[in-house]
């Protein structure tokens, strides 16, 4: 399985990584090292693009031309969060959306939504396989983990209150020039 509006090309790098073997592992977090970085701000920009009729709230700090990010990590994670997200909007069209990128020491994706929290019961396995929930398995958000980890990332549920649900993309801020 792989996650919704993720990359085809990180599949087989998920099914590796899952694999008991330190070997496949090995072999799917270096394919995924290999992979090109594009600029930060040309991403972003995109994914804003993207979900610019659906009534999400963007900000961006610091995401100047030399921030580089793996295109695959942040097209999955931002899909993933944001349809996360979104999916609780038609459930109660008072949630409200916000995503945010920040370049400072680390470059971090946070997708906010002002829903109500994850259920106690999800906590306990999410990231780490399916989970049941009123909205799906988390079998995307189990992925785009395993994505986050083997290209250097971490995703995390940074806060779980109601009315403030927010998941963080963090990671080590690469500068580069265009093209690399």
């Amino acid at each position: 399985m792989r996650a919704a509006n993720c990359p085809r090309s990180c599949a087989a790098s998920f099914r590796d990584y899952a694999a008991p073997a330190t070997d496949a592992r090995q072999a799917a977090k270096a394919r995924c090292e290999q992979r090109p970085l594009h600029q930060g701000r040309y991403l972003v920009g995109g994914l804003q693009r993207s979900y610019a009729d659906r009534g999400v709230e963007f900000s961006r700090e610091g995401l100047g031309d030399s921030v580089m990010l793996p295109k695959e990590l942040f097209d999955c994670a931002g899909d993933n969060l944001l349809q996360n997200a979104l999916r609780k909007r038609r459930l109660d069209e008072t949630v409200a959306v916000r995503a945010s990128f920040r370049c400072n020491d680390a470059i971090e994706f946070s997708v906010c939504d002002s829903g109500i929290p994850v259920a106690a019961e999800v906590l306990r396995g999410l990231m780490r396989g399916p989970v049941p929930s009123e909205t799906g398995f988390g079998i995307g958000l189990y992925q785009t983990s395993r994505l986050a980890e083997i290209s250097g990332f971490s995703l995390q549920l940074r806060e779980n209150d109601h009315g403030r649900v927010c998941f963080s993309l963090r990671g080590e801020v690469r500068r580069g020039a265009r093209g690399q």
